[in-house]
């Protein structure tokens, strides 16, 4: 293996980011979402509701609606949010609401109308979200794709309507993303994070064209050898979930393209027993900017 100095392989990463501008982020301030949750037929109900981060799927705060439906998050990071209701004993999803933007300090409202398209098959999950544009506009007439991550085919093919909803019905229990994809020559143009489908459980995702960020980096090891071929993944350090995985190339060189501003750390998988073996410090990852790091291996890689 071809050794290459850590200076040099800090000055490949770090060229690459250069053109990345110095920031100062403003400081932001949580918001609040009120909402109601009513029936089909938009009649007053209660129960239980939940927030999940459009982003990460993760849910994030839990709550009961009064007697009248109404319910309230506070202290919520600025988003993109879905309120759900939840059948908790059932691990059921029984309705969701349009996706929710929070923005600093703001307070945004919500409908979630519970859904009775959802049959108890015993066997069966459902999907279905939006796609936005960058400027939250829904995108209409939008060919969607759900792939299965476990076997990376696709399994189900959708459009959306005029309000930039999709919706796959009968999904069997599995790990999928939902693809935006142009028509003609196949491009993908924006997929949703990964979503896990149970039986019997509905999950909502947003497919947005918001501008992401990239994260760039070399793998080295202990005595600063490039280490090629190996396994890394991105996890996003807010909820844990492991966001993406790629293959360092000859130089020991890595990127993960099309990373939701957030923070992450990349991580060094051993192949044979799926521990981490190394981890980087914190990225802090902001929309249309890269960021730059070093990956270096424990003592006897």
């Amino acid at each position: 293996m071809t050794r290459v100095p850590l200076a040099l392989a800090l000055v490949v990463i770090c060229s690459v980011a250069a053109a990345a501008r110095p920031q100062s982020p403003a400081p932001t301030r949580p918001g609040a979402i009120d909402g109601l949750l009513r029936t089909a037929k938009d009649r007053e109900t209660e129960g239980e509701v939940q927030l999940r981060n459009a982003n990460t799927a993760v849910v994030i705060m839990t709550a009961r609606t009064d007697r009248a439906g109404a319910f309230t998050f506070k202290g919520v990071p600025p988003g993109t949010y879905f309120a759900e209701c939840v059948d908790t004993k059932a691990r059921q999803v029984l309705g969701t609401s349009v996706p929710l933007a929070v923005t600093s300090g703001d307070r945004v409202t919500s409908r979630i109308f519970l859904d009775s398209a959802l049959p108890p098959t015993g066997k069966l999950g459902a999907f279905r979200g939006f796609i936005w544009t960058a400027d939250n506009l829904p995108i209409p007439r939008a060919r969607v794709e759900l792939r299965d991550l476990s076997t990376n085919g696709i399994v189900l093919i959708g459009v959306t309507d005029k309000f930039g909803q999709f919706a796959f019905g009968e999904v069997p229990p599995g790990k999928y993303v939902a693809e935006y994809v142009s028509t003609g020559v196949r491009q993908l143009l924006a997929a949703s994070p990964p979503h896990d489908i149970h039986v019997d459980e509905e999950r909502s995702t947003l497919i947005s064209m918001m501008p992401r960020g990239n994260v760039i980096g070399v793998a080295v090891s202990s005595n600063d050898a490039p280490m090629s071929n190996s396994l890394i993944q991105l996890r996003d350090t807010a909820s844990q979930i492991v966001m993406a995985t790629t293959r360092s190339g000859p130089n020991g060189e890595f990127r993960f393209d099309a990373v939701w501003p957030g923070t992450y750390v990349a991580e060094l998988i051993v192949v044979s027993t799926g521990k981490i073996a190394a981890v980087t410090t914190t990225l802090n990852v902001v929309a249309g900017e890269s960021v730059a790091t070093l990956l270096r291996g424990p003592s006897g890689h």
